[in-house]
């Protein structure tokens, strides 16, 4: 491929190269001439003083000046039209030309493999969402993103987890926005009431995104390209026990935190980077912060006396939503190698939190309501990219 690359380049781009050479130096030389004529045309129209055929003479030349430059624009116009790429662009068009269809031949080939891949690899619907059937160890994919740097679920194995907020009955808006951006399989392991750390008992809570990642074999992990964390609106909850970590020094790292337990979600990961994945094609976690709400006592039907903003009522560690929002922003920033953090703020407006038609208990996103999220999660997340993993 690269032979005919350097071929097409040499023998058909070099006259490009030479025809462009030629027109700058005659661009710059008709400028050049004009200014100088113009220059010497006044200083006679200035000296002429009663004189009227040294007037005469310094107008048809000035005129003739101005004629000269419009036909030579003309012409440079038409060049402009009929090189490829335009003027002074040094032939880089046509070497663009042939290192397109090179690359376009590349494309068709990486198509075919694609497709193959694909078919080979059975899909079957469990519960709404699709898993793969033979339980590969890694996907084999070039990497998290396409060569712009931006983050792409296209053809990419993702695990969703998080809260009753992303399971079925709720819309489960982050598994949504994945089946839209063509993710090659999605598996959702969202379950109800799960807090991100601990819960209350001190021990490790089974209905905890930490317990289950924790305890996923690394293997099984090894399979995805992505994990995507819908995380923290139940560890603020009052009953949950969960306190943030943000600002707590060491106390941070404790996995009983909702800090902490990205810290931990995150060595483990990196781990099973280490023994399973490819060091260009790491899993990689995106976080999710917990959209507004309003419904501060838990109940299915809340009275107007039950309805308050959450990101202002401070739980029993004195801590707003909001506050485990800063926390699991921070542990991404801090600890996810890999990792990127979205803010649920950015998905939801405290208006439309207040709103029954779109949290049916201020709490859980209507069928309706979560198709709008789905699409603010997915115009987010085509922002992120190496430069830019933290979306506010």
């Amino acid at each position: 491929m690269g032979t005919i690359e350097e071929s097409k380049d040499s023998n058909d781009c070099g006259v490009y190269t030479t025809i462009n050479l030629i027109i700058m130096f005659l661009t710059y030389g008709v400028a050049i001439a004009a200014t100088v004529g113009l220059v010497i045309t006044a200083i006679i129209y200035i000296t002429s003083g009663d004189n009227a055929n040294r007037l005469a003479m310094a107008k048809t030349r000035a005129l003739e000046i101005v004629v000269g430059l419009g036909i030579y624009a003309v012409m440079w116009s038409l060049s402009q039209w009929l090189i490829p790429g335009g003027i002074m662009n040094d032939g880089e068009i046509c070497k663009q030309v042939a290192s397109n269809s090179v690359s376009e031949d590349d494309e068709e080939d990486e198509a075919k493999d694609g497709k193959e891949e694909i078919a080979e690899e059975e899909e079957v619907e469990i519960s709404g969402v699709t898993e793969t059937s033979n339980g590969g160890k890694g996907s084999g994919a070039k990497g998290a993103s396409n060569d712009s740097g931006k983050v792409s679920l296209k053809g990419k194995k993702v695990l969703v987890e998080g809260d009753s907020i992303q399971t079925k009955e709720f819309g489960q808006f982050l598994t949504e926005m994945a089946k839209s951006l063509k993710a090659k399989s999605i598996t959702n392991k969202a379950v109800s009431g799960s807090t991100l750390a601990y819960n209350r008992n001190g021990k490790v809570g089974e209905k905890s995104v930490y317990y289950r990642i924790i305890h996923t074999k690394d293997e099984e992990l090894a399979k995805y390209d992505y994990i995507i964390i819908s995380a923290g609106t139940n560890d603020w909850y009052k009953y949950s026990g969960v306190d943030s970590g943000f600002g707590h020094g060491e106390r941070s790292k404790d996995v009983a935190t909702t800090y902490g337990a990205i810290v931990g979600i995150e060595t483990k990961l990196e781990d099973v980077n280490k023994r399973y994945r490819e060091r260009s094609n790491p899993i990689r976690t995106i976080y999710f912060s917990p959209i507004y709400r309003y419904n501060n006592s838990g109940s299915r039907s809340p009275s107007k006396e039950d309805k308050a903003d959450c990101d202002k009522i401070e739980n029993e560690y004195g801590q707003t939503l909001s506050d485990y929002r800063f926390a699991i922003q921070f542990a991404v920033s801090n600890y996810a190698l890999h990792g990127y953090y979205i803010s649920g703020t950015t998905l939801s407006t405290k208006k439309e939190a207040s709103s029954k038609k779109n949290l049916k208990d201020w709490l859980h996103p209507t069928k309706s309501y979560a198709k709008t999220l789905a699409k603010r999660a997915k115009n987010n997340l085509g922002r992120l990219s190496y430069e830019n993993d933290i979306i506010n």
